[in-house]
């Protein structure tokens, strides 16, 4: 292992394609013949415990190389170590390395001796749940970014407080389409939304729906109130009405109807004088009409979250205190029949403060996350899980969140990945991204992802990774650049 670093060298992918990741060399020790080192050029791992090495050996040997290696860990073994090319005198070598210990460490120090050469020792970092990947790169956006979601052919809708995306800078009002990679799709225009967008979700024709906190959208500037409708290329689709919602759009959700859900902190749509009472939550019909077919949810306060369900039936979180016609008590959480009146049969839980997200599993049991720290009286810092009833699932543990929980991804296995603004789950440091056991436990296996500010969404993506947006603009414990959106090894 390096005891005094003299600079840190450019690596490169190796063959299985894993994230690279920076080693940092010591200096050759004096070789036995004059002039002659040998450096280490590059260092890669994986997830599966196979690694490799690319030294330099100047000049280059007349023979066949055989080193002497040894590393730090008992169940590291040498595989070949075979000629990878040149540069300028040297000859380089790979050296291919793998391990049984298990669980892989998350380092593996390295030292590589060759009579006539010295040797060289360097740390190989091996990617960990929890680690960035590298192979997703900062796609430049200037703001935070709200939602992130899966679009056609692998892209993705991006829609937040930015009004630029990529190096160098290109215009992209506060919704962006990117390409797999994380570039810009610039067959995607600025959409020119006038203020923040907090939520965008792509039809299945390519259109998008945006809500947010905007009055104008397009090029050229047009009224649109907090809801418009974009066509696959960018560019605002004027068959959709303006709603004109008097209020912030925090989130929309699309039904398989072509209908649209709203919901945020409004009580009416419609043009002054002739406006239509709507408490927190409307339903639109697929050309941005209200649809009246849908009742006045007439909800107290702000709605944050919505997520349909498979009878139609739509769970809403928030900030509320009461719901329905009658404004019966609901303490953050509710759901509401087709028809936009309030469901009866599931009373909920007492939260004891504000949902921000919620997510069904396919059991039927609900996660819940946001601002409360007890749910019915009982200790549930800023996550729970309910029973199908709406009680409370007592057999998933408190997860001790020290702040709020915006998003929730629950992984093909059951474990629950978590983001928001916390610094800190299951007393132990994690900073605004953590992944929980199927009973609310903290996975120490995840490592702490180190987000540099908070944490506003999750989406499941390639590769056994996920996708996190928020606030931050750096990631790791090494302050990696990487601003709003960035792909985490699961």
């Amino acid at each position: 292992m390096s005891l005094h670093p003299t600079r840190r060298t450019v690596v490169r992918t190796a063959a299985w394609s894993v994230p690279a990741v920076a080693v940092t060399t010591a200096a050759p020790a004096r070789a036995a013949s004059v002039g002659a080192t040998i450096t280490v050029v590059s260092s890669a791992g994986d997830r599966t415990g196979s690694g490799s090495i690319v030294v330099a050996l100047d000049p280059a040997p007349s023979g066949t190389p055989a080193p002497a290696v040894t590393y730090d860990d008992p169940g590291a073994t040498s595989g070949t170590f075979s000629p990878s090319g040149t540069s300028g005198s040297a000859a380089l070598y790979t050296l291919a390395f793998s391990t049984t210990t298990t669980p892989v460490p998350a380092t593996i120090g390295v030292t590589v001796a060759l009579a006539g050469y010295g040797n060289t020792s360097t740390t190989v970092t091996m990617p960990q749940p929890g680690m960035l990947d590298t192979r997703f790169p900062d796609p430049r956006l200037s703001g935070a970014v709200r939602s992130a979601l899966p679009a056609r052919d692998g892209k993705l809708i991006v829609s937040g407080d930015f009004t630029a995306v990529g190096s160098p800078a290109v215009t992209r009002s506060r919704l962006a389409r990117l390409n797999a990679g994380g570039s810009l799709d610039s067959s995607f225009a600025d959409p020119g939304v006038g203020n923040f967008a907090y939520f965008a979700r792509e039809q299945a024709d390519g259109k998008v729906v945006v809500g947010g906190a905007f009055t104008t959208a397009g090029v050229p500037a047009v009224a649109r109130g907090r809801v418009a409708r974009f066509n696959s290329d960018g560019t605002l689709d004027t068959s959709f009405a303006d709603p004109q919602v008097n209020g912030v759009v925090n989130v929309v959700l699309l039904q398989p109807d072509g209908k649209v859900l709203a919901g945020g902190n409004f009580t009416w749509l419609g043009a002054s004088g002739a406006a239509t009472a709507r408490g927190r939550l409307c339903r639109l019909n697929a050309d941005g009409t209200l649809d009246t077919t849908f009742a006045d949810p007439n909800i107290s306060s702000a709605v944050n979250s919505l997520e349909l369900q498979a009878d139609g039936k739509v769970l809403v979180g928030g900030a509320f205190t009461g719901a329905g016609a009658v404004r019966s008590r609901r303490n953050r959480l509710a759901r509401f029949n087709v028809d936009g009146t309030l469901d009866t049969s599931f009373v909920g839980p007492g939260l004891s403060n504000s949902v921000h997200v919620t997510v069904t599993q396919p059991d039927g049991k609900i996660l819940v996350g946001g601002e409360f720290t007890s749910v019915d009286g009982s200790a549930r810092n800023r996550l729970c899980r309910l029973n199908v009833d709406g009680t409370l699932d007592t057999t998933f543990a408190d997860p001790g969140l020290n702040a709020l929980v915006y998003g929730i991804l629950v992984q093909p296995d059951g474990r629950i990945v978590v983001t928001g603004g916390f610094t800190a789950a299951g007393g132990a440091t994690r900073r605004r991204l953590c992944r929980l056991n199927a009973d609310g436990t903290l996975d120490t296996t995840f490592a702490d992802p180190a987000l540099s500010n908070v944490g506003l969404w999750l989406t499941a993506a390639p590769d056994d990774t996920v996708l996190v947006a928020g606030g931050f603009t750096t990631v790791g414990p090494d302050a990696t650049p990487q601003a709003y959106l960035a792909r985490i090894l699961l």
